[in-house]
């Protein structure tokens, strides 16, 4: 899915209401328009699995 293979990509797996999700985290941003904007610029495959952006907080909030 991503063109530039440098950029920072983060994976881990939560459980999500008891089931397993792989999770991509593509970037770190200053802010959330930063983010959503960077999302615009994915490729077509990437950007039709709907990514979204989130705050630090809220993943951790996931693997703990």
């Amino acid at each position: 899915f991503f063109e530039n293979k440098n950029e920072q990509i983060i994976e881990f797996t939560a459980s999500i209401n008891g089931t397993k999700h792989h999770i991509l985290v593509y970037g770190l941003f200053d802010n959330s328009d930063l983010a959503r904007a960077e999302i615009e610029k994915l490729p077509l495959k990437a950007r039709q699995i709907k990514p979204w952006a989130r705050t630090v907080q809220s993943i951790n909030d996931l693997i703990k």
